[in-house]
């Protein structure tokens, strides 16, 4: 965690990258760095301020970004087969 001043005021930071969420895919799901960004921004507009950032809400967003890709890939599929 780091400091930063903003306004005359001190906040304590947490910084989360891409990396973090990469190093918990299993390698299972092969997430892009794409993919990884959007983990981040879930977890930034969805977490719970009680509790922050945890890496339990990470593991929870990439399975909702993953279940996203799968029904996209799903749809697409099932729209280019010939009736």
């Amino acid at each position: 965690m780091k400091l930063q001043l903003i306004d005359g005021n001190w906040f304590a930071i947490e910084t989360w990258s891409t990396d973090d969420v990469l190093s918990r895919d299993d390698g299972e799901h092969n997430l892009t760095m794409e993919e990884a960004v959007e983990v981040l921004s879930l977890c930034a507009d969805y977490h719970d301020c009680n509790h922050g950032m945890t890496w339990d809400l990470i593991d929870f967003n990439i399975e909702k970004v993953v279940s996203e890709r799968v029904r996209i890939a799903h749809h697409e599929g099932t729209q280019n087969e010939k009736p």
